[in-house]
């Protein structure tokens, strides 16, 4: 988490030039396997770290990483993403692709192809280069067996 702070702080002047956002937080989740309903999951601390650049007017193209860690077990995600931006307000959702493995429930290793659906709303302080950003997510990883899915929501620094 430290690494990504730092990251962050020094990326910022380039954030600025070119557009980016890039967003690290932290909030809690909900994990589980597809063995149970989710209703059943463990909930735990999860850390979330996001990277967009513009594509289109409204549209960005970037990645995000979501890192969940319960007591005795872990699930990771990577996807690369499209956000779309709502013009009037500052309010984004976004879908992906990716990567997902951990053991949400003590009882194995999953991993194997994952899917992501999110939305996001900046909290804006004028004239500053960041945002309070509220983040929220359903993520599933997709294995032979059995599958992993995972929801989240927290609070990260934005900078824009």
């Amino acid at each position: 988490m430290r690494f990504l702070f730092l990251a962050a702080l020094v990326a910022l002047p380039s954030t600025a030039s070119a557009q980016l956002r890039i967003s690290v937080g932290a909030g809690a989740g909900l994990s589980g396997s597809t063995d149970e309903s989710l209703s059943y999951g463990t909930g735990a601390p999860v850390v979330m770290g996001e990277i967009v650049r513009p594509f289109l007017p409204g549209i960005g193209l970037g990645a995000e990483v979501d890192y969940w860690k319960g007591t005795v077990s872990h699930v990771a995600f990577a996807t690369a993403l499209a956000q779309a931006h709502i013009p009037v307000i500052p309010l984004y959702f976004k879908a992906g692709l990716g990567y997902g493995n951990g053991d949400p429930d003590g009882n194995g290793n999953v991993a194997g192809l994952a899917g992501q659906l999110g939305a996001m709303y900046d909290i804006t302080f004028p004239g500053a280069p960041v945002a309070l950003t509220v983040f929220a997510n359903a993520l599933y990883a997709h294995a032979r067996l059995r599958s992993v899915q995972t929801v989240d929501a927290g609070l990260a620094i934005t900078w824009r």
